[in-house]
């Protein structure tokens, strides 16, 4: 939808300014006497109350038509007249002074006019009050006749455009023309948003992020439910709008029932692709792979390379409000909608998956690529910081290593499992695998599982160097637990040259990537070595 084609629909507000109206025939032969910098206030009705308790029954957005005839013989009352009129938000002052005021406007009037801008019109003698309110009444009855075609055309516009394909993002944008705000989209129902920023609205988020972004226009926009009975689909935010309101109520009402035709169209391909992509990975998970050649054409059709590295990332959210499930799912939208754009944005391909329990988030990265590893040291800093931004969300999140392949993703999934678990068992906001150390042998869901590829990643690499060369690495190292790391004790013990003894415990550090002067390292490898001796067999 071009712009020009667009602003045909808002050409004209719902109401008249001062302005407008004094462009019309019947005010030809009156005149500004004072507040021309109110002249772009609204009219929304007309008022001829001209009694002494008048203040009792006038509204904002009103014209006061008078001749002063209930205050003209009382001096402080006439001086109250235009700051009652200002008080009460009312639009202007049309008064007729050549009955009661011998043709004069007192200047405490012109006066108090100019200083609060509050637009004072005098009509001529001849004027009658009657002919002023038929023509208002016909101008608001046209422009509210226009509007309805409008309303009627701009929903005939957007349901078309929404049928045609159109994405939340041009919704934001034909809105953003109507309205000449910046508009924010929040989809509750696909844990999506979108943003449009009108030009002069740029500079004040230019060097915010994008959740800080988020939070500014949640705080400072007119915010609308996007409702359907009694299903909620998300909210519309209009940001810094040309106009007051935004938009009127007859089109503001089209417009919010036009989005959640969008939502649900988005929500049925999202179903269709989300569900099918769900089983597979499922199937991936819990049965057993045969044909891994079929597997990689089934995972074809949703864009996976089995064959990359794969991080899953296990999410748990709670609110504190419970009863409150629309601010649950308004936050979740905000959260996942996040943790796409933050992960995206670093190279990775994120798949979110929602689960009965929690979220199965599958990051993806090519298999040459150091990325995922490299990032993956860095995710629970990450989920933290997310999780600060999001108050109301108690947020408990676990995260597997990167591997290869469809063992890699079972693999990656039954750590995210594990450090999950032991997060929500130790009140933590997030924990990775690769950091459990003992404690995923006690939160593991099968800990003789667990405990045995436990040993097998700290132990398999020495007894796999001692199968094939004869090295006696394994036994070196629990002669190393046994006598404090005393090299002269262990040879001697061993019957084997001391610098063969130091040799070897170099390679152990080696092969195994730990650390034998570090205490973390040094107890997993002394309990993995306990444990294969006396529990594990491989």
């Amino acid at each position: 939808m071009e712009e020009a084609q667009m602003n045909y629909y808002i050409e004209e507000a719902y109401y008249p300014t001062v302005k407008e109206l004094l462009k019309l025939p019947i005010f030809s032969t009156s005149y500004l006497a004072a507040g021309e910098s109110g002249l772009n206030r609204t009219v929304s009705g007309i008022n001829l109350s001209d009694n002494p308790d008048y203040g009792q029954w006038i509204s904002p957005g009103e014209l006061m038509i008078s001749t002063c005839f209930s205050v003209y013989q009382d001096p402080d009352a006439m001086n109250a007249y235009i700051p009652t009129l200002v008080q009460n938000q009312m639009a202007a002052f049309c008064i007729k002074p050549s009955q009661y005021l011998d043709n004069v406007v007192p200047p405490i009037m012109i006066q108090q006019a100019n200083e609060a801008g509050f637009p004072l019109i005098v009509l001529p003698p001849d004027m009658q009050f009657s002919r002023i309110t038929q023509v208002l009444s016909d101008e608001l009855t046209r422009r509210r006749t226009a509007l309805l075609r409008n309303t009627l055309s701009v929903n005939q516009m957007l349901t078309q455009t929404i049928t045609e394909g159109a994405n939340l993002d041009e919704i934001a944008f034909m809105i953003s023309q109507l309205t000449g705000g910046s508009i924010l989209i929040v989809d509750s129902v696909n844990n999506r948003h979108s943003i449009f920023l009108k030009e002069e609205d740029r500079s004040d988020f230019k060097a915010d992020s994008e959740s800080q972004m988020i939070n500014t226009l949640i705080q400072h926009s007119q915010a609308h439910d996007l409702t359907l009975g009694d299903h909620s689909y998300g909210c519309l935010y209009i940001y810094n709008p040309t106009q007051s309101p935004a938009l009127p109520p007859e089109l503001l009402s089209q417009v919010l029932t036009a989005i959640p035709l969008e939502i649900t169209r988005e929500q049925s391909v999202r179903e269709q692709g989300d569900s099918l992509f769900t089983s597979f990975l499922l199937h991936l998970l819990s049965d057993p792979i045969v044909d891994h050649q079929l597997e990689q054409t089934r995972a074809d059709e949703f864009k996976l390379t089995l064959a990359d590295n794969h991080l899953i990332l296990r999410l748990k959210t709670q609110i504190q409000d419970e009863k409150n499930q629309y601010k649950k799912n308004f936050q979740h939208t905000l959260l996942m909608g996040n943790i796409r754009s933050v992960f995206s944005r670093l190279g990775l391909d994120v798949r979110i998956v929602p689960t009965s329990d929690d979220y199965l988030i599958l990051l993806n990265a090519p298999a040459s690529s150091s990325d995922l590893e490299h990032l993956s040291h860095h995710i629970p800093k990450l989920i933290t910081s997310l999780a600060q931004e999001y108050p109301d969300l108690h947020i408990s999140a676990g995260c597997g290593r990167p591997h290869p392949g469809i063992r890699g993703i079972v693999q990656s999934d039954t750590e995210a499992r594990t450090a999950l678990r032991t997060a929500l068992l130790n009140q933590q906001t997030v924990l990775d695998f690769e950091n459990l150390g003992l404690l995923r042998l006690l939160y593991a869901a099968d800990p003789e599982k667990e405990t045995s590829l436990f040993v097998q990643e700290l132990l398999g690499p020495l007894i796999e160097t001692d199968y094939q060369k004869h090295t006696d690495l394994l036994k070196t190292l629990d002669y190393y637990f046994e006598y404090a790391g005393n090299v002269k004790r262990i040879s001697e013990e061993m019957f084997t040259h001391y610098n063969t003894i130091a040799y070897r415990i170099k390679s152990i550090q080696e092969i195994t990537k730990k650390d034998l002067h570090n205490r973390n390292d040094h107890f997993l490898l002394e309990a993995a070595v306990y444990l294969y001796k006396f529990k594990v067999r491989f």
